[in-house]
């Protein structure tokens, strides 16, 4: 039976985290800004697969492991820099464009297996989420059956979807874009510099 206490304290943090602002939030609105609504739910659906394979890590102690070696959790905090500076320089370079020709534009030249991927790879190279579902693994769920720590994981990715869906819908309704289709290249530079600065953030850390 799921401890209901222990659920709703897993529930508020895992909440808050998610709602934050952060490389996850700040992908989703970019790529919901510069491609198709479907385009942008692939990479949330990256981002939700991401986040319940942490929590199998987590199950499994593999996070522990992460942690335990420091230069493999060096590795993952410099890769998750780099590549969130390369996800957000390509976004600095957006140009003015035309809506229809620069949506049409992403859609050819993204896929559903790159939007996929982008969310996926955000996720699982962010050293926090590691030292997050590890904390909230051991000190809040502890002894838990591991079928029940699944639910809870498969909760998780299940508010990971709906939240950053929303905001993927409301982003790329075509009348909140036709709204600032003059600026929407400044939009996506705006949020390209923050995947930049949340880069830079990450590997200074490191070195902290």
């Amino acid at each position: 039976m799921i401890n209901l206490s222990e659920f709703l304290t897993l529930a508020a943090l895992h909440v808050a985290v998610v709602i934050s602002p952060g490389p996850n939030l700040t992908l989703v609105a970019k790529n919901s800004v510069t491609m198709h609504f479907r385009l942008a739910i692939y990479c949330v659906l990256g981002i939700a697969t991401g986040a319940f394979l942490h929590v199998c890590l987590a199950i499994l102690g593999l996070s522990a492991f992460v942690l335990t070696y420091p230069m493999l959790y060096l590795f993952l905090q410099l890769f998750g820099a780099v590549y969130l500076v390369y996800v957000g320089t390509k976004a600095v370079r957006t140009k003015a464009y035309n809506l229809e020709e620069q949506v049409a534009l992403a859609t050819e030249t993204s896929t559903a297996h790159v939007a996929f991927s982008e969310g996926f790879i955000n996720m699982m190279s962010n050293p926090k989420a590691y030292l997050f579902i590890f904390a909230l693994f051991t000190q809040v769920v502890g002894a838990t059956p591991v079928a029940i720590k699944l639910l809870y994981g498969l909760w998780m990715s299940a508010v990971d979807i709906v939240w950053f869906a929303s905001v993927a819908y409301v982003l790329s309704r075509p009348s909140v874009k036709i709204r600032f289709t003059a600026r929407l290249h400044y939009l996506a530079r705006g949020f390209g510099i923050v995947l930049i600065g949340f880069g830079v953030w990450i590997f200074i850390s490191a070195f902290r």
